[in-house]
């Protein structure tokens, strides 16, 4: 036992050399293929990360990308930026690197804009309120605002269909309070002895749980199966019996929390991006808020879903110019700027008192507490939704002001007419909203938006490295990527297929999983020995790489398994009961054998499973 506790932290240290190395080569390859080795800054950037020094690494790789604009708008260096972006969001751990304690200063002063945009305009609604001399004064962008609240109201309707909300509401696989680790599946929270909620929740979460049959019938402790045999469905006091004994099971259960958890989770090398654990029963009400505030908004032109490919399309266009052009916005830290009064001045009553009930007033970070001067933060079920109506509704306003009603919103990237673009960030900032300038394109020929860069109508996003290679799978991730990058970087692929050893080097020839295999043409898959033509069948088949969850082994009751089957679970092999998993782990890797017979087409794949040593 000593022994292994004592080599542990030496194996940690060589797994974490043996990465560092690779990445290193990987980087010196890169530099290599886009000819950059003679740059000054550059050659600082390999000497930083060949030193460990990762706070001057990303320093310098904000230089670097910052060189790819060094003569906007005239032309757009795209080299500078692939190479800053395989170093800006890889997770180092050094003692002169400290992303929490960054992201934390961040997430305190987010709370302090989201304070004065709250006393702003409270101070501004007790004066109209009042009819002081200075309410005319204190009243901004009258107009647009109530051109938002009645854009925000058309949408919504001035109350929630509740009903709506609980058919449609649900457990996530996430980590709420009371669930937590990698077993965190729908079983764990239905079955738990202890059911998170806020007090203001409570209503709505027993209302809604009610209303689901198999959890009501899970929660009296009567399965599915005993009513249709041994004691048949009747109505009257049979049910109004079974309804009040789920009634009692549940107030049992119930444990009242007024808070949710800040984690941190990556983002960048030396910033974290801040994620709220919410009550369990609190995030299943908030899923269902989500869908319903999603299919509401859809007929509106908000599709929360496909909008990224909309707006790729529109960054497009933008980047050609023309007269008005179309121009990106993006803002920093967006959910965690959204003030109460803001969503209060905007919404309609009863929408804002619903939300207000199942949202989580307050927040808990290690030994520090406080109450929320945020609406919502990432991590609540309809913040994405929220947010995305917000500022659809001002860019309506404003678009309105000017006279175009061109706009489109896809969470914090808004994608507007160039004529409406000031107009819309004075509005913003007023509401507490910062502008992140570094990915705020009004002028010029580039535009970003969604994950799609373009320069002049020319694809210049770069591929972003945000691990460190360490196994198989993520070999094959930075291939694959490397692939789609806009630079020619065929001698780093090399390099990193030539790491693989050959037995290990699985080849497709279609697009797929892109941690399964390598992608490569068809015409080099085929000298390949993992890909062959099938004379039966008639198709290519290659193989790929596999990964198989882990099932958790709870006991299910028949009520947890009723659930489970019409959620759509698949069935366990061995029990046949549905396959409950653990979240981030994966038994050891196999390889499936895939097959397709057009070389043109890529469809859904399928083919027979064969296991290789």
């Amino acid at each position: 036992m000593t022994s292994k506790r004592t080599n542990a932290p030496k194996t940690l240290e060589a797994k974490r050399r043996k990465q560092l190395r690779f990445y290193t080569q990987l980087l010196e390859h890169v530099v290599e293929d886009l000819s950059l080795g003679e740059d000054e800054l550059v050659q600082h950037l390999l000497g930083a990360i060949r030193s460990r020094s990762f706070k001057t690494v990303v320093e310098v790789a904000k230089r670097v990308g910052a060189q790819a604009y060094a003569n906007y708008p005239d032309s757009f260096d795209v080299r500078y930026a692939q190479l800053a972006a395989l170093v800006r969001k890889v997770p180092f751990t050094g003692a002169d690197l400290d992303p929490e304690s960054t992201t934390w200063r961040q997430f305190i002063a987010s709370e302090h804009v989201c304070k004065r945009t709250n006393q702003r305009l409270l101070a501004e609604r007790n004066a109209i309120r009042e009819n002081r001399p200075s309410a005319g004064r204190r009243n901004r962008y009258h107009r647009i605002r109530q051109l938002a609240r009645g854009y925000i109201l058309r949408v919504l309707g001035h109350k929630p269909n509740l009903r709506d909300v609980y058919d449609c509401s649900g457990f996530g696989p996430g980590v709420t309070i009371g669930c937590s680790g990698d077993r965190t599946n729908w079983a764990r929270k239905l079955s738990a002895s202890a059911i998170t909620v806020t007090p203001s929740a409570l209503p709505y979460a027993r209302s809604a749980y009610i209303a689901d049959f198999h959890i009501r019938e899970h929660l009296s402790g009567i399965s599915h199966e005993a009513d249709l045999s041994n004691k048949p469905l009747q109505a009257g006091a049979d049910i109004i019996d079974r309804v009040n004994a789920a009634c009692r099971v549940f107030d049992d259960r119930a444990c009242m929390v007024g808070y949710d958890k800040i984690a941190m989770v990556p983002k960048q090398a030396d910033k974290l991006r801040t994620s709220a654990s919410q009550p369990t029963l609190n995030a299943y009400l908030q899923s269902g808020t989500d869908s319903v505030m999603r299919a509401l908004m859809q007929p509106h032109g908000f599709d929360l879903k496909m909008d990224q490919e909309k707006h790729a399309a529109l960054a497009l266009q933008g980047s050609l110019g023309g007269f008005d052009p179309v121009v990106t916005l993006d803002l920093s830290d967006a959910s965690s700027c959204i003030a109460i009064q803001a969503v209060k001045d905007l919404y309609p009553v009863d929408w804002y008192w619903f939300l207000m009930d199942i949202r989580t007033p307050a927040w808990k970070y290690k030994q520090e507490s406080g109450r929320y001067e945020k609406f919502c933060a990432m991590g609540n079920g309809f913040c994405f939704p929220l947010e995305s109506l917000m500022f659809g509704a001002l860019a309506y306003g404003c678009c309105v002001e000017t006279g175009n009603r061109m706009f489109s919103v896809y969470g914090d990237d808004i994608i507007v007419r160039q004529s409406s673009a000031l107009l819309l960030i004075e509005v913003l900032r007023y509401f507490g909203f910062k502008v992140n300038r570094d990915k705020t394109f009004i002028t010029g020929p580039f535009r970003e938006s969604c994950g799609a860069d373009y320069f002049g109508g020319v694809n210049v996003r770069p591929y972003y490295l945000d691990f460190l290679p360490t196994t198989l799978a993520d070999m094959f991730k930075v291939f694959n990527g490397l692939r789609k990058s806009p630079c020619d970087m065929s001698e780093t692929r090399a390099f990193v297929m030539a790491s693989v050893k050959p037995k290990n080097r699985l080849v497709s020839p279609f697009e797929g999983p892109p941690d399964a295999a390598f992608h490569l043409p068809l015409d080099e898959a085929r000298a390949s020995e993992f890909v062959s033509w099938d004379k039966v069948a008639q198709c290519y088949r290659w193989t790929e790489l596999l990964t198989v969850p882990v099932t958790d082994d709870i006991p299910q009751t028949t009520g947890i398994q009723t659930y489970g089957a019409i959620r759509g679970l698949p069935r366990s092999k061995e029990s046949g009961r549905p396959a409950y998993t653990v979240r981030r782990q994966t038994t050891s890797v196999r390889v499936q054998r895939m097959g397709w017979g057009s070389v043109d087409d890529q469809p859904p794949k399928w083919g027979l499973k064969d296991r290789r040593e």
